[in-house]
């Protein structure tokens, strides 16, 4: 049985690392695409370097995404970006199972399982969402439906199956589709974990261009919105520490010490 688990990079090394630690050991291959322009058209420096990623690079397919011109909003950008994983998903067979996610998106490895083994066509991963911190919860909209899954056999293009909409029916419909699953607690949504700097250089760069403003952007405006849990978008969102527990995973939970600048006192 192959899985393969399909992201978009643009620098988030501190995520990518827990991605591939959370992850080896349940998929087959990491097929990671990185954009040679950002999301608004400019030409970037690559960032990737798989000599950070030695351990991992036996699973790891990367490929560099060029060819941007004939575009001409982000959004199409990200999808060109997204859909390149199709290089690599072309060689396997139609049973092979296809994860889509942004990169900081980290399926559940039992919720994968639960999803194997069972008869529906789609997956959708239902994940806590953090912002700035490991551990700071978003405790107005805690679920996050991010990380999809299907087989090859049903996959259009990835762009399609991360952005497949699913609609929530009450208990009592008997008209609720049968072939989606919705995979409670299936895993964590780690969103902006990046420093101030990192923090100002992505809403610069990616395809929320509404975010990109001078006091959205101001370095002490986003300080203090972090500091007193509150949205740095002027979102109607707050946030809140909670304890690295058994909410977490094995690998967070392990190395707290090598995480300790991302993790909230």
């Amino acid at each position: 049985m192959n899985i393969l688990d399909c992201v978009t990079y643009f620098d988030e090394d501190t995520i990518l690392d827990l991605r591939l630690n959370i992850l080896y050991e349940h998929v087959t291959k990491f097929i990671i695409t990185e954009g040679e322009y950002d999301h608004r058209g400019r030409k970037r420096k690559l960032n990737f370097d798989i000599k950070k990623y030695s351990k991992f690079s036996d699973k790891i397919i990367y490929f560099p995404v060029g060819d941007f011109k004939n575009l001409k909003d982000p959004w199409s950008m990200l999808e060109h970006q997204r859909n390149y994983s199709m290089k690599a998903i072309k060689d396997f067979d139609d049973n092979t199972f296809v994860l889509v996610s942004d990169v900081d998106e980290i399926p559940d490895p039992e919720k994968i399982y639960e999803f194997v083994k069972g008869s529906y066509k789609f997956g959708v991963f239902e994940q806590l969402l953090f912002y700035y911190k490991l551990n700071l919860l978003n405790i107005t909209n805690s679920n996050w439906h991010g990380s999809k899954i299907c087989k090859k056999k049903y996959l259009k293009n990835p762009n399609w199956l991360r952005e497949y909409k699913i609609k929530q029916y009450p208990w009592w419909r008997f008209d609720k589709p049968t072939n989606i699953k919705i995979l409670k607690n299936g895993g964590w949504h780690f969103s902006f974990l990046y420093d101030i700097e990192g923090i100002i250089k992505k809403i610069s760069s990616y395809q929320h261009t509404e975010f990109d403003k001078e006091e959205i952007k101001n370095r002490d405006n986003i300080i203090n919105k972090i500091n007193n849990g509150e949205d740095i978008f002027n979102r109607n969102f707050f946030y809140k520490k909670i304890p690295i527990d058994n909410r977490f995973p094995d690998y967070i939970k392990k190395n707290q010490k090598k995480f300790s600048d991302w993790i909230k006192q």
